[in-house]
């Protein structure tokens, strides 16, 4: 299902899988597509029947970035008429970089080729990426005087640390797909042509596990990077008794005592 030009959505069997779907600009996010994802990622988060969110780049590339095109027809603005129209372009893009790092169901990026400027936070923001060997990630802000944006500022030091991300960031760095891994960018590489039987391997795994149980356990790690030790072990309390008062619990002490595997509902 096309959501508007350049984002697409398929739900099957439990899984969303959102294609970034504009190849020959490598799939550039422009403010309209950047929308209706976060649309997308508010229907999901609301769809009990979806497990597992998967999100792609058509074609080679993943995302290569910003719509500079784009930018471009602001070159005739005037400088405060710019500021306020990126001021408001950035502003929009807050609610789909936040609903990606607080939706509670655990998320995918499948990513091989280019991954450029504002796709490289939503590689961050997923929960898991899986890199084909091509994959490469280019700090582009740098190349034409811009910050970081849509919370890259926020994810990269709390991934690789504080100094390493000002070294990418301000030497506008490229770094492979191994240096991606042990920074911990990516989840796991693997070849090319071994991509998409990664990334099915990792959804089977997900989605035979607990609904609810996962979505605590995202919750609370999320949280864990602004709490005390006291607020994060109240929190885990509150946690733990959500989740024993759900059928999934009893479930899965019923499969331990009976030696069996269990069967997970969400409810």
């Amino acid at each position: 299902m096309s959501l508007v030009k350049g984002l697409q959505l398929q739900i099957f069997d439990g899984v969303a899988r959102i294609t970034f779907d504009h190849p020959e600009t490598r799939n550039a996010l422009s403010q309209e597509i950047v929308q209706a994802f976060a649309d997308a990622l508010r229907q999901l988060e609301d769809d009990s029947a979806v497990r597992c969110i998967v999100i792609s780049g058509a074609g080679d590339h993943f995302i290569g970035g910003g719509d500079v095109k784009a930018f471009g027809t602001t070159l005739a603005m005037s400088p405060l008429e710019r500021k306020h129209a990126f001021e408001r372009r950035v502003s929009a893009t807050i609610g789909a970089y936040c609903l990606l790092e607080r939706i509670g169901k655990p998320t995918i990026a499948r990513v091989r080729g280019a991954v450029a400027g504002a796709g490289i936070p939503l590689v961050l923001a997923c929960d898991f990426a899986i890199a084909g060997e091509s994959c490469f990630f280019v700090f582009a802000h740098r190349f034409m005087s811009l910050p970081p944006d849509g919370g890259l500022s926020y994810f990269l030091p709390r991934i690789v640390g504080w100094r390493r991300a000002k070294q990418l960031t301000l030497l506008g760095a490229r770094i492979d797909s191994r240096q991606a891994l042990e920074e911990g960018i990516v989840t796991q590489r693997v070849p090319d042509a071994e991509l998409d039987a990664a990334c099915e391997a990792l959804i089977e795994k997900l989605i035979d596990g607990p609904p609810i149980g996962s979505r605590a356990t995202k919750r609370l790690l999320n949280e864990s990077l602004h709490n005390s030790i006291a607020e994060q072990v109240q929190l885990e309390s509150a946690a733990v008794g959500e989740c024993v008062a759900s059928g999934d619990f009893e479930e899965g002490v019923r499969a331990f005592l009976e030696k069996r595997r269990p069967q997970f509902s969400g409810r």
